[in-house]
Order: structure tokens, then sequence, then C-alpha cells
């Protein structure tokens, strides 16, 4: 299952559990009379919200990224309210009514920098929220003249603990934000690296780094568990001539139509790069006999091929690994089974 899979799902039930649990709280609240106007009249708007997006999300997975910002800005809004209504409505339990709404507050600070893609955005849209909540603390404070000053010392100590923890929570966010994409851009820049260096400028394949390294390691392979491995040295035939006779041009677009037709015919697990000038190598988790095959279907199709240069041909030399070889006396048997094949008169398969 994919991580996407993951968040729908989890975003899914968590809306399903969300409306359930509003559902209780309200029918709690009512039955018992001990709900607050917020609860009361709160409770049926919140569960049609949370429904409602529940359904939108269960319909149409691909706007899970709408109904998170949809889901997050009704949660804002509504603790808006309730502190609105603690400050400036209800005259019970003022300490305790803020303190349990401080969580939700931090929740709603941390949310931005998972659900919006940009740190710059998630920044300004939690800087947002805590200033619009900042704002009606603050008057809060300053219109309560009849409070004693020791009373009102003491709620302003609370409103400025609190909300400069929550302002140091921001800034963490958006350091860690601005370091992750820091991050991120130099893996990015890492592989980019890595694939130019093992990258084939002009044919967009492994290069002869790349391709060795590849062949290495299936070597290694196949001389722990036996299996079959060949190599197959392939070399364009009279390449210097069209180089010229068209240019170097008409050579390089030569080579381009060879590596694309390398790459329709060849899958997975056989390998193949650029191994210098005009050759390629080729590399086959197979005995000697199936690598043959694959070379004359290779031999034929390049030969049936039509390039803007005329009638372009190849020669090929395989070599199969034996019990004792290390990479060079198997590319040596390669190489010298392509030798024979150019000596032979070219555009055939020799084995090695």
């Amino acid at each position: 299952m994919t991580w996407e899979k993951y968040v729908y799902r989890f975003v899914w039930f968590s809306l399903c559990v969300g409306a359930m649990a509003t559902t209780a709280r309200w029918i709690l609240a009512v039955s018992n009379g001990t709900g607050d106007v917020i609860e009361y009249y709160g409770g049926p708007i919140a569960i049609c919200v949370e429904v409602f997006l529940a359904v939108t999300l269960w319909r149409k997975p691909h706007v899970i990224g709408r109904v998170l910002q949809g889901m997050y800005w009704f949660m804002t809004v509504g603790i808006s309210v309730k502190l609105g209504y603690v400050l400036f409505v209800s005259d019970d339990r003022l300490y305790s009514q803020f303190v349990q709404l401080s969580p939700w507050m931090y929740i709603q600070y941390v949310l931005p920098f998972l659900i919006y893609g940009g740190h710059r955005k998630a920044t300004v849209v939690s800087s947002v929220v805590f200033s619009g909540w900042v704002l009606q603390s603050g008057i809060y404070v300053i219109i309560q003249h009849d409070q004693e000053l020791a009373e009102k010392s003491e709620l302003l100590s609370v409103f400025i603990q609190t909300y400069v923890a929550q302002g140091i929570l921001i800034v963490f966010m958006a350091l860690y934000a601005r370091l992750k994409r820091y991050y991120l851009d130099a893996q990015k820049s890492a592989g980019d690296m890595e694939q130019m260096a093992s990258t084939d400028f002009l044919l967009n394949i492994p290069n002869r780094r790349a391709i060795e390294l590849q062949f290495t390691k299936q070597l290694s392979e196949a001389q722990q568990s036996g299996n079959h491995l060949s190599v197959m040295m392939m070399d364009i035939d009279h390449f210097k001539q069209i180089n010229d006779t068209y240019g170097h041009q008409a050579g390089d677009a030569v080579l381009i139509e060879i590596s694309l037709l390398l790459r329709e015919l060849l899958r997975e697990p056989i390998s193949f790069g650029r191994w210098g000038g005009e050759e390629f190598l080729i590399v086959m988790p197979l005995h000697a006999e199936q690598a043959n095959a694959w070379a004359e279907q290779i031999r034929s199709r390049l030969e049936a091929h039509d390039l803007p240069s005329g009638p372009v041909t190849a020669s090929f030399g395989i070599a199969e690994y034996k019990e004792g070889d290390d990479a060079n006396t198997l590319l040596q048997r390669a190489d010298q089974a392509l030798y024979t094949s150019k000596e032979q008169g070219r555009n055939r398969v020799e084995l090695g």
C-alpha cells in the first residue's frame, strides 16, 4: 500500500470518528443540559461539515488536499468562535476553558506544515491564525477595566506564557520546514549529479562507468550463485566511414538511433550501456545460446532499420562466464569474439 493510500484512509477514518464523537458529545450535552451555547448550536454544524467532508473524500479521493484544507479552516473558525465565547460571553471558568482550548490551538499551528506544500505558505497561515487569537485575547485584556489589578496581571501572564510558547512553536516549525526543503533539494541535487555521472550525455543511456559497475555486480552474483551470465560486445560496422562521409552529426544520429533500438528491445534483467565510441556492452544473466539469439535479433532489426545515412550493421562478440573467470578474462573473451566477427566479414555474431 502506498503512502498516499495510508494518508487517505487515515483522514477518512478521522472524519468518520470525529463525526461520531461530535454526535455523541452533542447528544450528552443536550440530554444532561451541561453544554454551553457553542455546543448546542455548533454541534450540529460540526457534524454536518464532518459528514460532508467524509462523503466528499469517499466519492472523490483525489480532492484529499482540498478536504484537508477545508477541515483545517473549519477547525480554526470553530476554535476562534469558542475562544471569543470564552473571553467575551462566558463568565464561568475562564482559565480552565482557555487551558482546554490551548492544545487544539497548538495543533492548528502544526497542521499547515503538513497540509500545505510550501513552507512559506504554511508559515503565513500559522502566523495569521496566531495573530488572530492573540488579537482576541489582547482586546479582552484591554477592555476588562473592572478587574482587580492582580487578577488582570495574572490573566495577562497566562496569555503571555501561552502565546509566547505558541509563537516559538511556529518559529521552530518554520525552521524545520526550511531545513527539510534544503535537505530534499540537496538530496535531489546529489541524485542529479549521480545520474549525470552515470549517464552518457549524448545517448542518455548508462555510460562506461555505470555499465561496468552493473557488470561487476552481476559477475559477483554469478560467481557466488553459479547462475548463467553472458556479456555481449556490439560494435557498429564502418562507423568511421559514416563520420567521414556524412559528418559527425550524422554519426551521432546513428548512435542515438541504435541506443533507442536497444532500449526498445532490451528489458530487465538485461542491462546495456555505451562502452566507448561506437561500441556497446550488453550484460545478460543468460547462457550463451540465449545471448546469441538476442544478438541475432538485434543484428537483424538493426540491418532492417532505416537510417538517414543508409543501412547500418553491427558485429557482435559473446562470452559466457566460466568458473575461474574474472572481469578481465570474461571481457577479453567477448572482445576476442568481436574481433573474430569483424575478421569474418562483419554483421555477424561470434561466441567466445
